[in-house]
Order: structure tokens, then sequence, then C-alpha cells
């Protein structure tokens, strides 16, 4: 690091690492401020195929360009946004739907009650990224599901608003 030049280490966990778009070097990210406004790009330098003994996290190392992005300051806190690889056959549910046993309900084409254990392909505030399961074919979610749901059971679902 020296006054024109700022580098960056990036941690990320398993889930987040298989979410990106290989190979990373020479990738770009932005650098963001704790209020949500970009102030700098970066470029991926290289980053790990291996996992940091203590962390259990991969990392990558960035080079942000001061001489072009004079914003970012040293010891700021920051976030940065890597782009992630394109995913297929995804549902972006409301994290509501996710019971505290992990299961997602949903009511079938025979107005029935019915759950499955979804792969949760990761996490934002307030939604859910999962992949769509492959025996079902009709899915209306459950948001709020309650203690009371019991497999096969009838249930009339009311659209959004009703």
């Amino acid at each position: 690091m020296d006054q024109d030049n700022f580098e960056l280490t990036v941690e990320l966990n398993r889930e987040n690492w298989n979410l990106l778009q290989h190979p990373l070097a020479r990738q770009s990210a932005k650098i963001v401020d704790l209020q949500g406004k970009t102030i700098a790009t970066a470029t991926v330098r290289h980053g790990g195929g291996f996992l940091d003994r203590e962390t259990r996290q991969f990392r990558l190392f960035l080079t942000v360009n001061g001489a072009e992005n004079n914003v970012v300051v040293p010891g700021e806190f920051v976030r940065v946004v890597l782009s992630g690889r394109t995913l297929a056959s995804v549902f972006n549910i409301p994290a509501t739907a996710l019971t505290r046993e992990g299961y997602v309900w949903h009511v079938d084409e025979n107005e029935q009650l019915q759950r499955f254990l979804p792969d949760v392909l990761f996490r934002t505030k307030d939604r859910i990224v999962i992949a769509a399961p492959d025996d079902i074919t009709f899915l209306r979610i459950a948001v709020i599901p309650l203690a009371w749901f019991l497999p096969n059971k009838w249930a009339r679902p009311l659209g959004v608003g009703n």
C-alpha cells in the first residue's frame, strides 16, 4: 500500500465462494461505503483455491488504484461487490417462508399443503434464494407458514393482497 495504490483482502465462506464467477483474476469489483454509495472500483489480483487455516474462509486480494479513486481511506470500513455467476432454476422467496426446521411449505395443484427441504443458495436481509425443487412443477409458497400445517391438509391459498 502506498499513497496511490490500496490493497484489499476479502474473505468469503464456501457458500459465497461458490456463487462467484470463476476464474476471478482481473475481474472488477465495486467498493461501496457504509451508506451504499460506490466510492471506487478494484481489480481482483488473485484469489485462493485454498482455505485460510484460522478463519476457514477463502481469500481474495484486490487492488484499488488510488490515483483514479482518491476517495478510499485506509482503515475505512467498506463493502466489496463482486460479480456472481448466473443461477438457473431458482426461486427468490421471502425469508419468512423458511421454517425453523428448515422446510418451505407450499400448496400443490390439488390445494393440499406440502413441504420440502430447500437447497438454500444464499440469503439477503429479508429474502432467500433456493434451488428449484426437481420434483415439484407447481409451486405456491406459504409466505408465513403456521405451526398447525400438516402434509396433505387441504388449504385455500389467497393471492397477494387478498
